[in-house]
């Protein structure tokens, strides 16, 4: 969720992740209540009116282009890197959008 909104080129705790998150979001929404990560909780339309599909697909690819020079075998163990953009990319073949 984060690539929405900034590059994320390092390893980071999820806490430190939820964190920038939630500054983007309090930054569009103003003060936002959140205790702990809750997905639940989380106002996702904001990704849709607010963040960048496109660019977080594009930074997504790039994390996991180094991933995979890193680690060609097992990619997805190196942090940071994600495969979200690859399911994306499938359910979107499914909207008109």
């Amino acid at each position: 969720m984060l690539l929405h909104f900034q590059e994320v080129n390092a390893a980071q705790d999820r806490k430190v992740l939820f964190e920038k998150l939630v500054e983007h979001v309090q930054a569009i929404q103003g003060k936002l209540q959140f205790p702990s990560y809750d997905k639940a909780a989380f106002p996702f339309e904001l990704l849709e009116n607010a963040g960048n599909e496109i660019e977080a697909i594009k930074r997504a690819e790039r994390i996991l282009d180094v991933a995979r020079e890193q680690n060609p075998k097992d990619p997805w163990t190196i942090n940071p890197t994600t495969e979200v953009h690859l399911l994306i990319r499938e359910l979107r073949k499914f909207t008109s959008d």
